[in-house]
């Protein structure tokens, strides 16, 4: 609900994903009593749960989330805290990412969590991260994506070597970009050994992908960006050249909470919702939340100590910035 995708699309993809899924997976759909209507009986192994409200798109996140408290994208994420294992949603970004960090607490002192794609790049997959989830970052949060990033490649991509993380950036110069690009980089690079990743420096978006890195560290807004152009790009040559490489469907991870949450795109096809749902069930089974926050809690106090916690006021205050 809330999505470009149409309601059917995604029941049509979830019939397609359970007959993937072992016998033991229940799939919840939430929506409202009106949508459900429309919509065929479920089968034993998936169950409607009816909804009041729906955050729109154009809705403005922090004041959808408070407003609409019986609206499925904010029942959904409360529901991760208990019965849901994982929740996936094509709907509004901003609202997503608001409600996970209201409602789900983070882990190692991640103060705000991170929207996390993996992009294709010469030599493997990139984990860029944040690509939407929060359009400015302080350095600190900079620095804590470097740490999410290498957690996840380490965990997914079952790297035996170091990680290796770049900062996006305008040059590769130390004092390129924004004050606060520099003083990332400032801190990045003083971590030295102390941290469990080597940072390349600043990695300029043309070179990104013919470089060697395994984490590519922005804020939300130029990582959208990014990510989007590259989107645009590989549909370009896909049109045009044969044989073109793609940017592989299937959502963004919500890195840093308590608590599986998948974001697909607005117009997700049903091909990349069933790659969602198939995706969130081997991270479940791989423990992959348990094991990112075990490998942050043995790594990043050494480095990167955590900050005082903020106030409740700081909190919501902080929220406002979400896109």
């Amino acid at each position: 609900m809330g999505a470009d995708t149409a309601p059917a699309r995604i029941f049509d993809a979830t019939m397609r994903a359970e007959r993937e899924l072992p016998d033991n997976v229940r799939l919840v759909l939430f929506a409202t009593p009106a949508v459900i209507a429309t919509l065929p009986p479920p089968s034993s192994r998936t169950e409607y749960l009816p909804c009041d409200e729906v955050v729109e798109m154009h809705d403005i996140p922090l004041l959808a989330i408070r407003q609409k408290r019986r609206a499925t994208l904010v029942q959904g994420v409360k529901a991760v805290r208990g019965e849901l294992d994982a929740f996936i949603s094509c709907a509004n970004t901003g609202a997503l990412v608001a409600a996970a960090a209201l409602f789900l607490p983070t882990f190692c002192g991640i103060e705000r969590p991170a929207l996390l794609a993996e992009v294709p790049a010469e030599r493997g997959l990139i984990a860029v991260l944040d690509v939407g989830g929060m359009i400015r970052a302080s350095a600190r949060r900079l620095a804590q994506f470097a740490f999410l990033g290498t957690a996840y490649q380490t965990m997914v991509g079952n790297q035996k070597k170091r990680v290796r993380v770049g900062l996006l950036n305008i040059g590769v110069e130390p004092m390129k970009g924004t004050e606060t690009l520099q003083e990332a980089h400032r801190m990045l690079y003083a971590m030295g050994n102390l941290a469990p990743f080597d940072f390349v420096g600043n990695i300029e978006p043309r070179d990104a992908f013919m470089s060697d890195i395994d984490v590519l560290v922005s804020d939300g807004f130029t990582g959208n960006v990014f990510v989007k152009t590259a989107e645009g790009v590989a549909a370009f040559l896909l049109k045009y050249v044969e044989q073109a490489p793609s940017l592989p469907e299937g959502g963004a991870e919500l890195v840093g909470v308590d608590g599986l949450v998948m974001k697909c795109h607005g117009s997700a096809s049903e091909a990349a919702i069933v790659h969602a749902i198939m995706r969130s069930h081997a991270r479940i089974a791989s423990r992959h939340v348990e094991r990112l926050k075990s490998f942050l809690k043995a790594v990043m106090p050494k480095a990167l100590p955590a900050a005082p916690e903020p106030s409740p006021e700081g909190r919501q205050s902080a929220l406002r910035t979400s896109p």
